[in-house]
């Protein structure tokens, strides 16, 4: 009888189903690089391969003086799981593979101990039988680990023909569209598998110094990524996703979505069976024709309103430089939308555009990263609307008006109106003074 305790799907389900699938909206990437966060996640495998645990513990502690290849596989044991909590190791489960090895071979000499040190008698085929109870203790678990290939991976997960194909192709691209100089940036957002080989083949590096996911785990290195798209203005990123992706990537995936436009698609990829086929995406910084408002020749009107809860103290509006100041009191969460009606509908369909808004707003003590959302709606001439959400930053606003980022469902030949809505997270009564400027149409090129 053939016996296989598939441990690695195991741990695969029970870190998985707990952390990932049932607590998904409370799922940080930045979990897995924090002590205290790893030592959970450590618990939690520990807790599943625990009969493993005890044993091992038992082979330990049970004899003082140990062989010499019972000592290895302490310090191989000892030394992976200190490297794994206390190294600069991420806490992500795949690396307590790693452990099974040893920690099934010592599960297999504490169980042997175990039966060493049973007070009653049995016949004389005991070492017979203590053998061969080892050996399927072994030969069982042994499956387990190469299951972490066969079970966990889609077999193709490192040389897959199509995969290798897309990295070539895409490299190939990177290299006809950049310079030597230029650098790029790959966002593989669900789990790392290509990206680094792109780096390698295009011959070309990211702006900051990390290759794959990992190191984007703390908001600290989002920043980092963003500065550096900046700093050395980008001009392609390539976005990985399974468009399912757990982990809070928002301010990162904020600012890629209205600085870049997708201009290339390169199909899907394969990882994790639990995880759907991930798209291979390009998107290039598009740049501004600062010359071209399309706004100037059609009258602009603007309508004030909002939540029941809001109270606006004060609008005024400057002739000089057609900037409107409200003062605005919020006594809970609400909203104040500014509604900008054109005289005539825009024609967004044939040439890419952007809006521009400047806009800022003050409150004493206001963390206006988290607390303050800005919703801006495109609506056409028979009421259809699309919109879309992004976390106010006190700075003037660009974003693309396309049907990339906004979707479809309204008719981009004939848009009437243009929504922006201000809502504030905020559970306290707070007041603000928002400031707001004529607002800007411009052409944009890629």
């Amino acid at each position: 009888m053939y016996l296989s305790i598939n441990l690695s799907v195991f741990i695969d389900k029970v870190f998985y189903t707990i952390k990932v699938k049932v607590n998904s909206n409370s799922v940080n990437w930045g979990d897995f690089i924090v002590f205290n966060k790893k030592v959970k996640f450590f618990t939690d495998i520990v807790t599943a391969t625990l009969p493993l645990w005890i044993l091992s513990s038992y082979a330990i502690l049970s004899h003082p003086n140990h062989k010499i290849f019972e000592n290895i596989i302490h310090i191989w044991f000892i030394g992976l799981t200190g490297l794994i909590i206390f190294g600069p190791v991420p806490g992500y489960h795949g690396y307590y593979y790693d452990i099974l090895i040893p920690l099934s071979a010592l599960a297999a000499i504490g169980l042997y101990n175990a039966y060493k040190n049973i007070k009653y008698k049995i016949n004389k085929n005991r070492t017979c039988i203590v053998t061969s109870l080892i050996i399927i203790t072994l030969v069982g678990l042994l499956p387990s680990y190469v299951s972490l290939i066969k079970n966990t991976y889609n077999p193709d997960i490192v040389s897959g023909i199509n995969d290798f194909r897309i990295i070539i192709e895409l490299s190939d691209f990177v290299k006809s569209y950049t310079s030597h100089n230029d650098k790029i940036f790959v966002w593989e957002k669900d789990n790392p598998k290509i990206g680094p080989y792109i780096y390698v083949f295009s011959g070309r590096v990211p702006p900051v110094p990390f290759t794959f996911l990992f190191p984007y785990a703390s908001e600290e290195n989002l920043n980092r990524v963003i500065k550096g798209l900046e700093e050395y203005n980008v001009p392609y990123v390539i976005i990985i996703s399974s468009g399912k992706s757990v982990f809070n990537q928002k301010i990162l995936d904020e600012y890629i979505m209205l600085h870049y436009i997708k201009v290339k698609d390169f199909g899907k990829i394969k990882t994790y069976k639990w995880l759907p086929d991930q798209k291979v995406e390009v998107y290039k910084r598009y740049t501004i024709d600062m010359s071209q408002n399309i706004l100037k020749s059609n009258q602009v009107s603007l309508s004030i309103a909002k939540s029941p809860n809001t109270s606006i103290l004060y609008a005024l509006t400057s002739s000089q430089d057609n900037s409107t100041e409200i003062l605005v009191k919020f006594n809970e969460p609400g909203w104040l939308s500014l509604l900008y009606r054109f005289r005539s509908p825009l024609d967004l369909s044939h040439q890419m555009y952007v809006l521009e808004l400047p806009i800022k707003i003050y409150g004493e003590g206001l963390n206006t990263n988290k607390n303050i959302l800005l919703h801006i709606d495109l609506v056409d001439s028979e009421k259809h609307w699309k919109r879309v959400t992004i976390t106010f930053k006190d700075d003037t606003i660009f974003v693309p008006l396309t049907k990339g980022l906004f979707g479809s469902g309204i008719d981009y030949q004939s848009i009437k109106e243009i929504h922006i809505a201000i809502e504030t997270l905020h559970n306290d009564n707070i007041t603000l003074r928002i400031t707001v400027k004529k607002p800007k149409i411009m052409k944009i090129s890629i």
